[in-house]
């Protein structure tokens, strides 16, 4: 299936009315123990990190790459940053570099973030 395809095929889902200072996702960072721990985030969390970090994720006009597992805050407020610039989004499996560099090549990526395993 095409995503065109799905979204035409299918029905919007209902608003879940959430926001603000809702849960938004559990997110898992290692912080200062380095030690896996889940994180629970508002909606209004993960607003703030990405327009705080608005700047770092490079200009509106970029296609960006995601090659870093998404449940980790890191690609978390990569993807919600670069939403908010309105650039366009490409994410691959994971970091295999030979994949990686297709992709950047093939994709025009502007801007990545990733990580090794």
């Amino acid at each position: 299936f095409s995503y065109e395809q799905l979204i035409a095929e299918n029905a919007p889902a209902a608003d879940a009315l959430r926001g603000r200072d809702d849960l938004a996702g559990i997110f898992y960072t290692g912080g200062t123990t380095g030690a896996a721990k889940g994180v629970m985030l508002s909606h209004r969390n993960l607003w703030s990190v990405a327009a705080g970090a608005i700047e770092s994720v490079g200009p509106a006009g970029l296609t960006a790459l995601h090659a870093a597992p998404m449940f980790h805050l890191a690609d978390g407020m990569f993807l919600i940053a670069q939403g908010m610039r309105g650039n366009t989004q490409v994410v691959v499996p994971g970091f295999e570099p030979g994949a990686v560099l297709e992709t950047i090549a093939r994709e025009k990526v502007g801007v990545a973030l990733w990580c090794r395993p």
